[in-house]
């Protein structure tokens, strides 16, 4: 930890510290630390803290060598890596085989709008539901999604209420309009579109991140249904190709010979290209997207799972991850539990500790990565908002200021996606509690490997309702 408000000398300086990030929420917090670091030459690690109310960097760090302390647990450090810092030239890497492939730049402007309020030509009505769906749509939160009292006020159904610069876009907004766009997705395709809710916190003492792996292996497995393929989406993420079905993609695939990497390398892989057996999707028993240009490792804000004993047996390698640290209970493995990024954490590893990726072996050999362009940006398949996702300038700040990583910014990132039109009238789109059709409460134990589970592990209470039967 540096001295709080000494920035230091970013020209030729080893340390530094910007100061308060300015939020108590960590993601955002993070995000404003990363913005400030980019303005630093030296900047090439940040570590922070929002108890401490400090964002300090670094020239240099051997984060395998920070050790836990009352006061290390209150920070998260890590290195701050492109497109956040360009000013970071090239890291050293662990020897590996020679890539197929240069890097590509970075595809971000391109992507398909569609206009999920709007009937779909005749050609593509959605089909009539003859046979119980093979596919769901899940949402998982630790509460219960209902309409805003904000978008029940005639003012939402106006256009021009959402083309002012300080739209009322926050995050319940954000969860209403990405939902209400899965469901219809669902609609059109005869999928089912599912929410499920629990106490994550209370019941397990994980964050909510961590329990859509618990609702995904109850959907799968605990309902009494005929899934072959559920998808798992972060209430940030939403379909955005309403042409192509989840059957057709697999079949299609993403990602060509170049940049096919084994998970060993994709875990510390900085390109959006990469990918491991893109081609190959319908024999996957999981398939996640890669994080974003200059990010290492996958990002696991929509996870495609199908019904099979490999994905169980790696969901539950997902799940226990954090009990599988050197020191048990005492492991550094355990901060993930309730710090940023949480599960992901546990795919990707953090610093010389081992994420499943690289740790599940055999395990993971069913697991297929898609580029950053299919499930994340630009989104050609689903469009997860968050990180820096894009900004139409009528929603950036007036005082040119960088509008940090949190609810706001996603909602507006998704009103500059679908525009003013389309979501005024999905603000006028049905509420959840009038389109429910089927709710079933579970007592869920988590992924557990072998099979059953150990009927003495805590369970989590779900409850599981369908939309639009």
């Amino acid at each position: 930890m540096t001295q709080e408000g000494r920035i230091g000398d970013c020209e030729r300086g080893a340390s530094g510290s910007f100061g308060d990030p300015g939020s108590s929420r960590l993601s955002d917090a993070v995000g404003a630390c990363l913005q400030r670091c980019s303005q630093c030459p030296r900047c090439r690690y940040i570590s922070v803290s929002t108890r401490h109310n400090d964002c300090s960097w670094f020239s240099a760090c051997q984060l395998s060598r920070l050790r836990p302390t009352s006061i290390t647990r209150t920070f998260l450090s890590g290195p701050a890596s492109p497109p956040w810092n360009a000013s970071v030239g090239k890291r050293p890497t662990a020897p590996r085989r020679m890539l197929n492939a240069t890097c590509p730049v970075a595809e971000l402007n391109r992507s398909i709008s569609w206009d999920p309020t709007s009937e779909p030509p005749s050609a593509s009505q959605p089909r009539r539901r003859t046979l119980a769906a093979r596919i769901a749509l899940l949402q998982a939160a630790d509460f219960q999604l209902s309409k805003p009292s904000r978008l029940k006020q005639a003012s939402a159904s106006d256009e021009a209420t959402w083309r002012v610069r300080t739209p009322p876009c926050w995050g319940a907004q954000l969860n209403f309009f990405a939902a209400a766009i899965n469901r219809e997705f669902a609609r059109r395709h005869g999928y089912d579109y599912v929410q499920a809710h629990g106490d994550c916190w209370k019941q397990l003492g994980r964050h909510p991140a961590w329990c859509k792996t618990v609702m995904l292996k109850g959907l799968l497995w605990d309902v009494a249904g005929t899934y072959e393929w559920v998808v798992s989406l972060d209430s940030d993420a939403v379909f955005n190709d309403p042409r192509t079905s989840v059957e057709a993609w697999l079949a299609l695939g993403a990602g060509g010979r170049a940049r096919d990497l084994p998970l060993s390398q994709l875990a510390t892989d900085r390109c959006a290209a990469s990918h491991h057996g893109g081609q190959r999707l319908r024999s996957a028993c999981m398939v996640v997207g890669k994080d974003l240009s200059g990010a290492p490792g996958i990002n696991s804000g929509v996870v495609f799972v199908r019904r099979s004993q490999e994905a169980l047996r790696l969901l539950a390698s997902w799940w226990s991850w954090p009990g599988r640290g050197a020191d048990g209970e005492l492991d550094t493995r355990q901060r993930w539990l309730q710090d940023f990024a949480y599960e992901q954490v546990a795919l990707n590893g953090f610093a010389s500790d081992a994420g499943v990726l690289v740790e599940a072996g055999s395990a993971a050999e069913c697991l297929r990565v898609v580029p950053t362009r299919e499930l994340f940006l630009p989104g050609h398949r689903v469009m997860h908002f968050t990180g820096p996702c894009l900004l139409a300038p009528r929603y950036q700040p007036a005082d040119g200021s960088y509008l940090h990583f949190g609810s706001t910014r996603k909602c507006r990132c998704l009103l500059s996606h679908f525009g003013a039109s389309v979501v005024a009238r999905l603000a006028g789109a049905d509420d959840f509690n009038t389109t429910a059709c089927r709710t079933k409460r579970l007592e869920v134990v988590p992924p557990q490997w072998p099979h059953p589970p150990n009927a003495s592990i805590a369970a989590l209470t779900v409850t599981y309702t369908w939309h639009g039967c």
